[in-house]
């Protein structure tokens, strides 16, 4: 059996909350790592392993990371 939980690491109040309330309405099995901008929690090592780029939000799900990526022109 597999874990199918994912881990959406998030801001309160930030944009983030788009992708929370659709994973709450889909039911998705999931916990929550919030983290403190405003003391940079999203700067400390243990995330930024995670996202290079500091920016909520992201989701890890079996070793795979899916952050926001910046537009290309």
């Amino acid at each position: 059996m597999t874990d199918d939980r994912i881990t959406f690491h998030y801001a309160p109040q930030s944009r983030a909350f788009g992708t929370r309330f659709l994973l709450e309405e889909l039911g998705v099995p999931s916990d929550l790592h919030a983290l403190d901008i405003r003391t940079g929690d999203q700067l400390k090592p243990d995330y930024l392993a995670n996202n290079p780029m500091g920016k909520v939000p992201a989701i890890s799900h079996r070793g795979v990371v899916v952050t926001e990526q910046a537009a290309a022109s």
